[in-house]
């Protein structure tokens, strides 16, 4: 089969950090794995370096939001989406004319109604990949602007006209049929993944960071990936620091970076580079050896619908796991078995902290069946199957 893959998304770059960028690498890998042809139209573009670019943008953003009201901001950039969109819709048209795709598989982006209409005009099937309330997510993170309402329509169209539409959790999809009253049957729901061929790591490598940043003989507690606010790494920092003075041997390791880079490392206080120390960004080839050298894998918090990159890339290295009991994470991993599923709250977290860092043998024993788990069910190859089954 021959597949476009399509992202309308003018920030999405497939050479980002990120777990959007893995999932969608992990995607096209995957159907290409499978013997189909895939040509990626990514309007976020594939070079690294772009991110910086951003990051430009994202300061000057922050001079505009100073001054202009939140719902005139949030529409003039409401409207220079849209506008972009008209060259996504150009370079899929393009595309499809050229490479004479059997299937738009599509991942859904705010206000953009691109693929679905491309797909119609010129009779193509089409399939869209949900992994928000894209409207809601909006509405919630960022404020509401006047183009709210086509937001909406928008949404239903989309959801509407395509053929199968592709959630990470079962509470996304309820939400989903709930609010557009849609048919169960169009659904398949794929949890986030991981790709055991690329799952990579040196012993000497790990040796390295061990002396880098003194973690020798200690317990060390880690959070890998990007910091948002819903992740919850305050209440990490805190539980962490109120633990210090019951253990000795701790470690609080933070890989990755973020928006709250900054406040996290002021709420380390005097244990910042004594015992908790914050990485920055790693090359995604050594995200595996940061990962084997943490005995207790955290996420201290998430959201109602996603489905964290995280876990299953904890899992795949068989860390054992401390995550909040979100619907999501419920619908992977049982708890006392997989992993210790927690209240998202301080005391809840230092309580399942301690009680790991005394039993080693259970963590090896939760790290071990989370990690058949997720390489027997939870591959970027077994979701493609998923999607495709009968299509």
């Amino acid at each position: 089969m021959k597949i476009i893959y399509f992202s309308a998304h003018p920030q999405l770059n497939l050479s980002d950090r990120s777990g959007y960028a893995t999932h969608m690498n992990g995607m096209i890998r995957a159907f290409g794995k499978k013997g189909h042809e895939v040509l990626p139209i990514i309007a976020g573009g594939a070079v690294e370096g772009l991110g910086a670019k951003r990051d430009k943008k994202n300061n000057l953003k922050g001079w505009a939001k100073a001054v202009i009201p939140t719902y005139f901001w949030e529409s003039i950039k409401d409207y220079n989406l849209l506008k972009k969109n008209i060259g996504a819709l150009a370079d899929l048209t393009k595309g499809i004319k050229e490479f004479n795709p059997d299937l738009i598989y599509e991942r859904a982006c705010y206000l953009s109604f691109e693929g679905i209409k491309a797909a119609n005009d010129l009779g193509v099937k089409h399939i869209l990949e949900v992994n928000a309330p894209l409207v809601e997510e909006k509405d919630v993170l960022e404020s509401r602007s006047y183009f709210y309402g086509g937001a909406l329509k928008t949404e239903r169209s989309q959801l509407g006209s395509t053929s199968r539409i592709v959630v990470v959790s079962e509470i996304l999809q309820d939400y989903f049929l709930k609010k557009y009253d849609l048919p169960q049957s169009k659904f398949i729901v794929t949890p986030n993944a991981v790709d055991p061929s690329r799952i990579e790591f040196s012993q000497q490598r790990q040796e390295e960071i061990i002396a880098e940043y003194r973690l020798e003989s200690k317990t060390v507690i880690g959070f890998v990936g990007s910091f948002f606010k819903w992740h919850g790494l305050s209440m990490l920092i805190s539980a962490f620091k109120s633990l210090e003075t019951e253990f000795s041997n701790l470690a609080l390791f933070i890989v990755g970076d973020g928006e709250e880079s900054k406040e996290l490392q002021l709420l380390a206080g005097d244990s910042l580079n004594n015992s908790i120390h914050f990485t920055g960004n790693v090359a995604p080839e050594e995200v595996s050896d940061y990962i084997n050298i943490i005995h207790i894998a955290t996420m201290p918090a998430s959201n109602w619908y996603g489905s964290p990159m995280k876990i299953f890339e904890y899992g795949s290295l068989g860390r054992a796991i401390i995550a909040p009991d979100e619907a999501p994470l419920k619908e992977v991993m049982e708890h006392n078995v997989d992993g210790l599923l927690i209240k998202p709250a301080a005391e809840s977290l230092k309580q399942a902290l301690r009680e790991l860092i005394n039993n080693d043998q259970k963590r090896i024993e939760l790290g071990k069946n989370f990690q058949k788990k997720v390489l027997d069910l939870h591959t970027w190859n077994h979701n493609v199957d998923a999607v495709l089954e009968g299509f």
